[in-house]
């Protein structure tokens, strides 16, 4: 996943040359893959058994990556500690589109601003405590594919 280091992993493949391939990377490693790796450079060398030898470079790069979060509970309660629920991006989000449901499938919040967030209120009046639900879709401009997100959040008063 995004953000996260060693996730990634490298597969070649090789043509030509006489079987009976030995392949070495330059980290150590003799086979075909290479696992649980960063961001790096590195290099693999093949022989073949009549000793012609090819070396090549390979950069891995951390590929951008659109992400936001939401909690899954909150309490606006005035204490002015998680007031609100709000989306929190993680990365360069850019549009949104936030909705919230109560148990029977009313929208009680909906945004597309990201600095808008909900206090737990439908029309200025508290809604009760308990689980809502909620759809999350998010863009960013380096991604052409929409995020969405859907879950529930329990609002504790």
């Amino acid at each position: 996943p995004c953000f996260e280091t060693n996730t990634g992993s490298l597969s070649v493949h090789f043509e030509g040359g006489w079987p009976g391939y030995q392949y070495t990377w330059a980290n150590g490693g003799n086979g075909l893959e290479w696992n649980n790796i960063g961001e790096t450079h590195t290099s693999i060398t093949v022989v073949d058994s009549l000793g012609c030898e090819v070396t090549k470079n390979i950069d891995v790069e951390q590929l951008l990556c659109c992400k936001a979060a939401l909690p899954n509970a909150f309490s606006p309660n005035g204490d002015n500690r998680n007031d609100v629920l709000r989306v929190m991006p993680i990365s360069a989000v850019e549009s949104v589109k936030f909705l919230i449901f109560d148990r029977w499938g009313k929208e009680v919040f909906s945004t597309r601003q990201l600095s808008e967030s909900w206090d737990g209120t439908y029309h200025g009046v508290p809604c009760d405590m308990g689980v809502y639900f909620y759809y999350l879709e998010y863009g960013c401009s380096f991604q052409k594919q929409k995020v969405i997100l859907q879950g529930d959040v329990t609002l504790i008063r």
